[in-house]
Parts: structure tokens; sequence; C-alpha cells
């Protein structure tokens, strides 16, 4: 393998290292939140569980969406979230 390769290789294990720490931190805020709690009965949108959450409501559809780009929320095409079959 080429030095390069070397470095490619190295970059893409740190970098799955870094996102594995911030998706369970992300898991971490939405637990604490009770977010999965809120979506339990229906889906809705980000701003509504903000609300309730007494979060920022553009913090927290990036965390969903984080969270729903690795399958823990399901993010509807309408913008609304949901929890998982998972």
């Amino acid at each position: 393998m080429s030095q390069t390769a070397d470095v490619a290789a190295l970059r893409g294990q740190l970098a799955g290292r870094i996102m594995g720490f911030m998706v369970s931190q992300a898991v971490y805020v939405a637990a604490k939140l009770g977010i999965a709690d809120l979506l339990a009965d229906h889906e809705r949108a980000a701003a509504d569980l903000a609300g309730e959450a007494g979060v920022h409501p553009d913090a927290l559809y990036r965390l969903l969406r984080l969270l729903a780009g690795h399958g823990i929320f399901v993010e509807h095409a309408d913008g609304n979230f949901a929890n998982s079959a998972e």
C-alpha cells in the first residue's frame, strides 16, 4: 500500500471515530430531552418538539436530522419526525 493510501485510510478511521462520538452524544441529548417519548404517539415537527422540550428549534432540527441519518429517528417528506421501527 502506498503512503498516500495509508494516510487516506487513517483519515477515514479518524473520521469514523469522530462521527461515532458525535452520534453517541446526539443520542444522549435526545434521550435527555425525552424526544422518543414525545414522538411515541405520532410524528411531529422539530419546532413543535423544541417547544415542548424547551430548546432551540433549529438546533433540535439539526440533531434530529443527524439521528435520522443513522436510523434512530425517521424524517418524513413533510419534515416531520417519528421514532424508527428499529
